[in-house]
């Protein structure tokens, strides 16, 4: 019961902020307390004026007219590189795999690691994303217009 009037907005001590674009889910603040915030994205296209991507990361984009999978856990706890990398092979698939959670793994010409990258750079440079279904991560993969997982 406490859960649900703190996801309606009539908990006063709780504020709400609701951080996805409104051409997902509509704007209905008319509808919610003072303490309900509807944001929209949060810099899910931003990329820094003098962001300059890796010299590696560019030649493993450029490697094939076939774009990687990105995968990208955030700062999540994640033990199943290994398994992902066995999983793109098999599928032969290439990978990114974004994240300090990520970088414990072996790699080969079909896996790159990077622990940090601009989603608003990178996503339109593959061809699918498989993450933790965060807000931010979310909105990044459907403006950059490609399927998420």
């Amino acid at each position: 019961d406490d859960m649900l009037s703190i996801l309606q907005g009539k908990n006063k001590d709780a504020v709400m902020v609701n951080a996805c674009s409104a051409q997902l889910i509509p704007d209905c603040s008319d509808h919610l307390d003072d303490n309900v915030w509807n944001v929209g994205p949060l810099a899910d296209n931003y990329l820094p004026a003098n962001y300059k991507p890796p010299p590696a990361l560019v030649d493993f984009l450029n490697a094939s007219e076939h774009k990687p999978v990105c995968i990208g856990y955030g700062s999540m706890p994640f033990e199943k590189t290994e398994m992902i990398c066995g999983a793109l092979k098999q599928a032969n698939e290439r990978g990114v795999l974004v994240g300090s959670a990520m970088m414990n793994v072996d790699t080969d010409d079909t896996v790159f690691t990077i622990e940090s990258v601009p989603y608003s750079y990178l996503l339109s440079r593959c061809s699918m994303m498989l993450s933790h279904g965060g807000a931010g991560v979310v909105n990044a993969t459907l403006r950059a217009g490609i399927p998420s997982v």
